[in-house]
């Protein structure tokens, strides 16, 4: 029986590896994989994401999953980030039995996924809790209590924004058939890096079937498809029988990606087999070795940074025109 040793990182620095390491676990036909988490240091959020996936299909193809020699605070982590609800055939070794925790609702935000639009707006607004943490700025209203304090309006401007970007992953998909596609979110502040990374991850038809007929892409890749999404509305839900936006302003992946390079971030993004790095001194594509179905989204800010981003004139130059929700960005 072959076992097979995790790489030190699962990470959206490290997707090549990953790729690998995945794809030997497909090849193996056996009915039990042994995975060796000996060298296993790092998984970020995205790395999460996708090993819950690829661990998800394989286990649901009745595949045994054994993680064995994982360190005590690797298998501490993966519990805390509820990696193993779920997975009935996946049996780590040294798996915590206390599953007793403290509330980390600014510092991180468990795996979980996201199953109908009625779970979007809370994770959205579970994420940029995360994403914001204590926040510095002011979290007093202004003295006649007319508008939200900075504070607030920082919350609602990044849950607006994640909403957007968890509708686009919900309606794709689905929108072309893929009915059955699953969207993951997770998001960790490290206090370490004072970074915070977040990752949204579906399985649905990816940036190239869903702009397929749309002039802005300027030819049939992956690549120029990413290129297409990131312009702003490009990738709005629209209802075609009533020509009206019946989901979202098709801005979120727009927004999110001016607001991590805003905050000295970095930007990973895959569909099909495509991988884009965006950071402040610019973009690279590179090619994956095993092509995602779908759309993986990895953002990483500094939180310290972020709290002089001026979120609000970030949306409205992207969006003039953006629909009215609820709260205020000014």
């Amino acid at each position: 029986m072959a076992r097979h040793l995790a790489p030190q990182r699962i990470t959206s620095e490290d997707l090549h590896e990953a790729s690998e390491f995945f794809n030997a676990l497909y090849e193996d036909r056996d009915d039990e994989l042994r995975i060796n988490g000996a060298n296993l240091r790092f998984v970020d959020p995205l790395g999460l994401c996708l090993l819950r996936h690829h661990l998800g299909l394989l286990s649901a193809a009745g595949a045994q999953i054994h993680l064995e020699n994982l360190s005590p605070a690797n298998a501490a982590y993966l519990e805390r980030m509820d990696f193993f609800d779920g997975l009935e055939n996946v049996h780590c070794q040294n798996r915590p039995a206390d599953n007793r925790r403290n509330a980390l609702g600014h510092s991180l935000v468990e795996l979980h996924q996201i199953r109908n639009s009625h779970d979007v707006d809370p994770a959205a607004g579970r994420i940029a809790a995360a994403v914001v943490g204590v926040s510095r700025a002011p979290a007093e209203p202004d003295p006649d209590g007319m508008h939200a304090s900075p504070a607030d309006r920082m919350h609602s401007a990044l849950q607006y924004v994640f909403s957007e970007l968890l509708n686009n992953s919900a309606f794709h998909g689905r929108a072309r058939g893929f009915t059955a596609a699953e969207i993951w979110v997770a998001a960790q502040y490290y206090r370490r890096t004072g970074r915070v990374h977040l990752a949204i991850l579906d399985n649905g038809c990816g940036f190239l079937l869903s702009l397929r007929d749309h002039s802005a892409l300027r030819e049939q890749t992956h690549q120029a498809a990413i290129e297409a999404a990131l312009r702003p509305r490009v990738s709005c839900n629209r209802d075609l029988a009533r020509g009206l936006d019946s989901g979202n302003q098709g801005i979120g992946l727009t927004a999110s990606h001016a607001i991590a390079l805003a905050s000295a971030g970095t930007v990973d993004i895959i569909s099909g087999d495509a991988w884009l790095r965006s950071t402040a001194d610019g973009q690279n594509y590179d090619e994956l070795a095993r092509q995602w179905q779908g759309v993986g989204v990895s953002l990483q800010m500094s939180r310290e940074l972020l709290q002089d981003v001026v979120i609000g004139d970030i949306i409205g130059n992207i969006a003039p025109l953006r629909e009215v929700r609820d709260f205020q960005f000014e």
